[in-house]
């Protein structure tokens, strides 16, 4: 059994899967904290597009700020909904929404709540797009196994059989 187990999510259902597996094995951890990772402010500016319906002129900070406050809200928001589903309502769920890199910050998280299992799907958001091209794992999973103090459980998300 482990202690503290963390799972970043990053909204896709890929990535929800680890929540799902690690509740049919795990139910009974102590802790179980769940983290999204967001974009910080510098890294959206030049990014977020004005409302060609305003006629306020904004700066590219101030278009940058609002799509960081978007993102945080609806991370937020994502969370805690997942926290109040009736399958995981009992359960012992912290939520966390951080910002910067992804890897980097789930290992951050990873070492603050000391957790003993960090659980990630092999692909996140990425595994709709274009084919993986650090090979079998995406790249903020490569990352994490690569550099995580932590043993690292990923489940590869959607099985298809071709039998």
């Amino acid at each position: 059994m482990f202690e503290s187990i963390l799972i970043p999510l990053d909204g896709s259902l890929y990535a929800e899967t680890a929540l799902r597996h690690v509740l049919g094995h795990e139910a009974d951890t102590q802790r179980l904290t769940l983290v999204r990772v967001i974009n910080t402010v510098e890294e959206l500016i030049g990014l977020a597009q004005p409302d060609p319906l305003e006629t306020m002129e904004k700066t590219e900070e101030m278009l940058a700020k609002e799509a960081h406050d978007a993102q945080y809200s609806e991370a937020s928001r994502y969370l805690e909904q997942l926290e109040h589903l009736p399958s995981y309502k009992a359960l012992p769920i912290r939520t966390l929404v951080v910002e910067g890199s992804p890897a980097a910050q789930v290992l951050t998280v990873a070492g603050q709540v000391k957790a003993d299992l960090i659980a990630i799907t092999s692909h996140g958001l990425s595994a709709s797009g274009s084919p993986s091209r650090t090979g079998v794992f995406g790249k903020v999973a490569d990352a994490i196994l690569r550099s995580a103090d932590a043993p690292v459980l990923v489940i590869k998300p959607f099985h298809t059989r071709t039998d």
